[in-house]
């Protein structure tokens, strides 16, 4: 009779060297989401400074001087806002 070995499985090694594997991997992938989010957040950071300069010189062109405060600045140009709204 010949003795026959079978492997059957995976040894503890094999399965820690996977389980290693995918936490860095796992760790790959939080950092770069972060890293992306961050840029994200200053881009659109960036983007409401662009509109608020925006806003502000239209203000000025249109009243001939900055809006002195940030009521005034989101008040639609100094004129009543309800006067914007459609009648109705």
């Amino acid at each position: 009779m010949k003795n026959i070995k079978r492997n059957d499985g995976f040894t503890i090694v094999e399965l820690l060297i996977v389980i290693v594997v995918i936490g860095i991997l796992a760790a790959i992938t939080i950092v770069s989401y972060s890293g992306i989010t961050a840029r994200a957040n200053t881009t659109k950071a960036q983007t409401n400074a662009a509109s608020a300069q925006k806003v502000a010189e239209a203000y000025n062109a249109d009243a001939g001087y900055y809006p002195p405060t940030l009521a005034a600045f989101t008040s639609g140009f100094g004129a009543n806002p309800s006067s914007k709204l459609p009648s109705g």
